[in-house]
Formats: C-alpha cells, structure tokens, sequence
C-alpha cells in the first residue's frame, strides 16, 4: 500500500553538517523504493512546534530547548511509496544513530504512523499565532529559579549533551560499597522540568545543569540512578519526597533488585 511520509530536519542538531546526512538519507530512500514528493524549506514557528509536540507547551525547558533546535529554517522532504512510514522510521532511526548531536538534539524528525504523519504535515502547513505560554509549574521550590533566561541558557546547554558527556554521571556507582542505589523511573505524569526540579531540591549536592543531565538520561533511558546510600533514614527520606509529589523512587541492592 502507497503511504505518505516525511523528514523533518533539526538543524541544530547535527554532528556534523546537514549536508552529509542529506545524502545519506536520499541514499537510504532509493535503496527503499521511495520517492521524494515535495521538498522544501520551511521556518516552523513556535506556535507550529506546539502543534507538532504539545507537550512543550507545558515543560518550559523542552520548549525552549526545541525552539532552539529549530533556528532559522528548517528542511522538510515529504516522501511517498510502499510501506513508507515504517521504512522512513527505520531511515530515522540510522541517521540518529549515525549523525545526532546528543540525545535531545536528535537531528530529524518522521511520524510513527498514519495519524501522526497527517497531524504533524498540517501542523508543518498551518501558521498561527505565538502561543500563549502557561507553563505547568508543580510545587518545587527551584521553579522560582528557572526564569525564561536560564531556560534559554540550559537550552544551548541541553542541545550539546552528548552520550560522552552523560558517562560521569552514568559511572560514579559502578565501584561503590553502598548498598543500596536509588533511582528515578520516567512516568507519564511529570515534565523533563519537573524532573529537574525535583533532583534540584531534594538533592542539593546536583546543580541545576548536573540535574539536566540526569534528566536527559532519565528521558533516554527511562531510569536514572540519583545516588547511593547505606543510610535507611536516608530510604525512608527519599521515598517520602517521591510519594509527596507522585514520582516513582526504586531501589536497586547491589547484590538483589528490590523495589521498596
């Protein structure tokens, strides 16, 4: 059956220039029997990525840090043939793993079925006005300090986090006589922001960058271990900040995984 598709560029998002991954992924859409339908360049608009990802419009840092990847213009190539929106997907999958700047700056976009790909090719099309930002704040104290400046700031800085970056934080553990490893599990509920927030009041030893980072691996790998204790005062702690504001606290033994 003959579907449509498309790929949407990222232009901050690349490793290297768009250039290479262009004919990598003109390449990759011969080899599948797919054609290219409509190819343009485009600015997407805030009101646009909104469209695209409402989740932005309620988590400010993946907002801003979106919006950043999409300065000035963008690259769209709508493309059509057999089986094309699972083999685009594929195609995207390659090019990420071949040419992403880092794990948010994931350098294309394609939609993952049918529905999305109408609804994301209108959203591309539609223009409209600014949007009105009424960002979702929960009850953490760092929200007063997550001004639209240091969102701006954090956004460079969240574009540029590479899998090198991430591995001090991922490591610190691995030789650890603690015995136990608490870790934040990634829940439908909560915003890359709130996730921030969160790490930043309740364990004060991370800055706020240092909580990005976390939250980036959070988001990359639906877990992120926050830090290692021997300390049941320490437990019983942890676990009642998680339950107060509804996030999913694990606890991993050393020698076991148990869940408290």
């Amino acid at each position: 059956m003959e579907e449509i598709s498309f790929i949407l560029f990222k232009p901050s998002g690349f490793r290297t220039n768009t250039n290479a991954v262009y004919r990598y992924i003109i390449a990759e859409l011969e080899k599948e029997s797919l054609s290219i339908d409509r190819e343009y360049n485009q600015h997407i608009s805030a009101w646009q990525l909104c469209n695209l990802w409402p989740r932005l419009l309620y988590d400010q840092l993946l907002y801003y840090t979106t919006l950043e990847q999409f300065r000035p213009t963008t690259k769209v190539i709508e493309i059509k043939g057999e089986d094309a929106i699972r083999k685009v997907k594929e195609i995207k999958g390659r090019v990420r793993s071949l040419y992403a700047s880092s794990i948010i700056g994931n350098c294309i976009h394609s939609p993952a079925n049918s529905q999305e790909c109408e609804a994301h090719i209108k959203a591309i099309h539609t223009k409209g006005k600014r949007p009105k930002l009424e960002f979702r704040q929960l009850p953490y104290k760092s929200y007063e300090n997550l001004t639209d400046d240091l969102c701006k700031e954090l956004a460079k800085f969240i574009a540029n986090i590479s899998l090198y970056a991430m591995i001090p934080y991922i490591t610190p553990y691995y030789r650890s006589a603690k015995k136990y490893r608490y870790y934040l599990i990634e829940d439908e509920f909560h915003s890359f922001a709130d996730y921030v927030c969160f790490i930043c009041d309740y364990l004060p030893q991370y800055s706020m960058k240092d909580a990005v980072v976390l939250s980036v691996i959070l988001l990359a790998y639906g877990e992120v271990c926050i830090t290692d204790e021997d300390n049941e005062e320490f437990a019983q702690k942890i676990f009642h900040y998680g339950q107060k504001h509804k996030m999913t606290i694990k606890c991993h033994e050393v020698s076991t995984l148990c869940t408290l």
